[in-house]
């Protein structure tokens, strides 16, 4: 318990730190790759309810609120890799997958827009594809501790625990 209370705290002062709203909370978990939050993250991501809380209440205001600054600016890289990752969440891939694919295709170099649609295909369970993304997102952001982290994981769940411990150790050191 006090592990994971030291971890949530840690989490509202990352968010705190990069003025990310209080309904974005779980975007800053998935986006620190909190493995304690994962079973929590899971249950949210498809539809089942823990504690009272409504599944994808947080997750609808977030794509309400991407959807309003894509219609501001359709082509908004930073709103297109967000409300892809809402829609993940609420469980629309597809309008997921294809939010985050248009922002690739706007912005090659966007290593974010990797890495979010490599937590994606690690949600769906598409563990090359998500590797492949990860890999990616640190060829352009070789700085990318979330990255690391992720594709550590993902190394972790193919059985190769050399490769996830050397980019643990390289993430430590970043």
């Amino acid at each position: 318990i006090e592990r994971a209370a030291r971890t949530a705290t840690d989490d509202v002062e990352f968010a705190d730190e990069r003025h990310v709203e209080p309904g974005d909370l779980e975007f800053v978990r998935l986006e620190r790759g909190n493995a304690d939050f994962a079973p929590a993250c899971m249950k949210l991501l498809h539809g089942a309810e823990d504690d009272g809380v409504r599944p994808g209440c947080w997750l609808g205001a977030a794509a309400e609120r991407k959807q309003a600054a894509l219609e501001l600016g359709p082509d908004n890289i930073n709103a297109l890799m967000h409300r892809g990752l809402a829609y993940g969440g609420k469980g629309d891939f597809d309008k997921g997958f294809a939010d985050l694919n248009h922002a690739i295709e706007l912005s090659p170099q966007f290593a974010r827009a990797y890495y979010y649609r490599g937590m994606l295909y690690t949600v769906r369970g598409n563990s090359d594809r998500a590797l492949a993304d990860f890999n990616a997102a640190l060829k352009l952001d070789d700085k990318s501790a979330e990255a690391y982290i992720a594709r550590a994981g993902i190394y972790a769940l193919k059985g190769d625990q050399d490769r996830a411990i050397a980019d643990l150790t390289h993430t430590i050191q970043i």
